[in-house]
């Protein structure tokens, strides 16, 4: 992921930056590799729930809490801008069907 970020980074042709993060492997490279993307240009980033094995494992630990505090604290220090992900599969689409009909209404 940090290899893609500082890509866009120097990339005259990206405006705005949007990745879907399931993980870090590399902390120091990823958050380096995001401090550059962001000083240049704004980041969005998607950050995948846990899957259900690792949402039982964790919840014994608390570090389900934690790592969301800690990618929550990530996005306010650097100015990521975060998504929220939609909790039905098929919300996106009735959302995007009414924003078209109101257009086709118009």
């Amino acid at each position: 992921m940090a290899d893609y970020l500082t890509y866009f980074a120097a990339d005259p042709e990206t405006a705005v930056g949007l990745a879907y993060l399931e993980g870090v492997a590399d902390g120091r490279a990823f958050i380096e590799a995001v401090r550059r993307l962001t000083a240049a240009k704004p980041l969005v980033l998607l950050k995948a729930a846990p899957r259900e094995g690792q949402r039982a494992a964790a919840s014994h630990t608390g570090s389900l809490a934690t790592d969301a505090r800690v990618f929550y604290g990530l996005c306010r220090q650097t100015g990521v801008l975060r998504a929220r992900a939609s909790s039905t599969p098929s919300s996106g689409r009735r959302a995007s069907r009414r924003s078209r009909s109101r257009v086709a209404g118009a």
